[in-house]
């Protein structure tokens, strides 16, 4: 029989090995936490170490930084230095300048009292690039359009040419002032080609003769010198000293003629004069029709006061009205009616129809 001693001392032994056992486990446990502790705290250490040097860098990076700036700062203040000495310089470059400049200026106006000499030319606006210029020359041209290339030539308004010497285009548009001191004043399409000539309006007129002139009216021509074309519709005063005074198609080509107005009246010898009407004609030396319809003064100081389709063929014949009248003779003369002739030298008829005086 097994005794209490032995059993207890089997028991307590037990106990021992148990006891024993969990005593190395604990010191396994505390190995092991203690490892991972220097691990955790070897890494941490190296974070900490990599960290500072990282703020280390930023510092450096930081201190970089602040030199630059500070150099900039530096040369900000040298620009700056120098930009106020410059705007002194200018200031006192100005303020000469000024005290000896001909102008007198307030804002963007400027005033002066002074003559100015330009010897190429003065353009006011915008330059056109396709001109040639002359010498001397005068434009205001708002588009860059108008062409002064004459010497001493000037052009205002739109699209102008003035390309004679000392010629000039005063306004409107699409004018050309060829000839040598010629003119154009306004209108458009106009010319004045003649030396001398001018166009003052109107649209396609032409003055083409020396001192010739067109004062308005639409495709008129003066091509006569001295002609003068005043007003109306494809006139012509081609004879010198010639005038169309208005009307439409009439034509003074006889030296000093004259067509006062009417319709396609022509004048084509020197003195002669139509007055007004339609289809006259007067074509000796010092005839004239005063008006009517299809009248003829073809003797020479002859002449017919109206009516239609009468005729004054003779030397200082005269017809002063009626229809198909016909003054053949020397100053023969034929008052009015229808139908009647003068062919005797001094004779005439006053009225009536068909009747002959021989």
């Amino acid at each position: 029989m097994i005794s209490n001693t032995f059993i207890q001392k089997v028991i307590l032994f037990a106990i021992l090995v148990r006891f024993g056992s969990q005593k190395t486990r604990v010191s396994s446990i505390e190995s092991e936490v203690f490892d991972k502790k220097d691990r955790w705290t070897n890494e941490l250490i190296k974070k900490m170490e990599d960290l500072e040097n990282m703020i280390l860098h930023q510092k450096e990076k930081i201190l970089l930084q602040g030199e630059r700036i500070l150099q900039q700062e530096d040369m900000t203040m040298e620009l700056r230095n120098e930009l106020f000495d410059l705007n002194v310089e200018f200031s006192e470059i100005r303020s000469r300048h000024l005290q000896n400049s001909p102008f007198s200026c307030a804002g963007n106006w400027c005033t002066s009292n002074s003559y100015f000499l330009f010897s190429q030319g003065v353009v006011i606006g915008k330059k056109n690039a396709d001109c040639n210029y002359g010498q001397g020359v005068f434009s205001v041209d708002g588009i860059g359009s108008n062409c002064p290339s004459g010497e001493g030539s000037m052009t205002f308004g739109k699209s102008n040419f003035a390309t004679g010497i000392h010629s000039s285009v005063s306004g409107g548009i699409f004018n050309l002032a060829s000839g040598d001191y010629s003119s154009v004043s306004g209108g458009e399409l106009n010319e004045a080609s003649g030396a001398s000539s001018s166009a003052s309006g109107g649209e396609f007129n032409e003055a083409s003769g020396v001192s010739s002139s067109i004062i308005g009216g639409t495709s008129n021509l003066a091509s006569g010198d001295f002609s003068t074309v005043t007003s109306g519709v494809n006139n012509v005063a081609s004879a010198t000293k010639s005038s169309v005074s208005g009307g439409q198609g009439n034509q003074a080509s006889g030296p000093i003629s004259s067509i006062s107005a009417g319709l396609y009246g022509q004048a084509t010898q020197q003195y002669t004069s139509i007055s007004g009407g339609a289809y006259n004609l007067a074509s000796r030396n010092l005839s004239s029709v005063h008006g009517g319809y299809q009248n003829k003064a073809t003797g020479y100081v002859s002449s017919i006061s109206g009516g239609r389709t009468n005729v004054a063929s003779g030397l200082y014949s005269a017809v002063s009205g009626g229809i198909e009248n016909s003054a053949s003779a020397r100053e023969s003369s034929i008052s009015g009616g229808s139908g009647n002739t003068a062919s005797g030298d001094f004779s005439s008829v006053s009225g009536g129809h068909s009747n002959v005086a021989s």
